[in-house]
């Protein structure tokens, strides 16, 4: 677990221990980031309408649902994830409709725009950038990386902003990818509208809640204390959502598939050299995703979704 390491780091930070230099920003500066970041949030949201502790609840919720993420996209290798349900979604359900009040329920709705679609968080980003960056010497060779990221955050918000805008005044917005343009702007108020509508009972939801939460208990148990046990736990949250059964279960199964039979008939060299082969396969896919992109654009072909997801 994480636990050791972050108590390493919060030493640091007080300076009870030496800082070991193998961070790209150093333990004080992160944990600095992570208070006035967390203050700014609860702040907005709370100046936005919400209740102080719907807005505690809802950024907490968030933190621990990109935290959880980061962890299953580090451990499984997977390009991103998303979480079966959203903060919203247990708040609303939780609390109801008669106890939030419409002000509350408003102040959810607009949250979305930042914790809605999970599986487009910044933190999966991060943590696929800082492998490519590994620092395992302690140069320091890599302290760039949070600038580098803070110009591709700035660069990217404001290319989409101004891609979308263009296509939807050029094109009318109507024309266009109906989720995109449609669905997702109105999901968020068409979702509270029905909950405050059709309040559906708490107690049923918290019942299977627990019994997952008890189901991946013992999945983490099993996996800790038997080496044998062949179920990870990290498919049990992720198991049914979108992301993962549209796109990921077919490419896990043949990854391990592929992976089982390289290293029990060929061993762990044979397994090193093909490792080149299938970071091809998935270069291929980009340059193929680009070509597409390209040959869309001459001659005018229409319908071809480009990484949906």
């Amino acid at each position: 677990t994480a636990r050791g390491h972050i108590i390493g780091l919060w030493r640091q930070a007080r300076g009870q221990q030496p800082v070991d230099g193998g961070e790209v920003i150093s333990p004080r500066l992160a944990f600095a980031g992570l208070a006035v970041g967390y203050l700014f949030l609860l702040s907005w949201l709370t100046a936005s309408g919400l209740s102080f502790y719907v807005a505690l609840l809802l950024l907490t919720g968030a933190l621990g649902a990109f935290i959880g993420l980061s962890r299953i996209v580090a451990e499984a290798g997977l390009p991103g994830c998303q979480t079966p349900m959203v903060p919203q979604a247990f708040i609303t359900r939780g609390f109801g409709p008669e106890v939030l009040g419409l002000k509350n329920m408003t102040g959810l709705g607009l949250s979305t725009v930042w914790i809605g679609e999970t599986a487009a968080n910044m933190m999966n980003a991060v943590v696929h950038s800082l492998k490519l960056t590994t620092d395992e010497d302690g140069s320091g060779r890599y302290r760039w990386m949070p600038i580098a990221m803070a110009i591709a955050v700035v660069v990217g918000i404001a290319g989409s902003v101004w891609f979308t805008m263009e296509m939807a005044y050029t094109y009318g917005g109507i024309n266009l990818h109906s989720w995109y343009y449609g669905g997702a702007p109105r999901w968020p108020f068409d979702y509270m509208k029905s909950v405050h509508g059709a309040p559906e009972p708490f107690l049923p939801r918290l019942g299977f809640t627990s019994i997952g939460a008890g189901v991946m208990a013992l999945l983490l148990v099993l996996r800790h204390r038997f080496i044998w046990w062949p179920l990870h736990p990290i498919g049990f949250p992720i198991a049914n959502t979108y992301t993962i059964v549209y796109y990921g279960w077919l490419s896990i199964f043949l990854a391990w598939l592929i992976k089982s039979v390289v290293l029990r008939y060929g061993g762990i060299a044979v397994y090193r050299s093909m490792q080149p082969f299938f970071l091809g396969l998935i270069l291929g896919e980009f340059a193929t995703a680009c070509l597409w992109v390209f040959l869309d654009g001459i001659y005018g072909f229409e319908g071809n979704m480009i990484f949906n997801f």
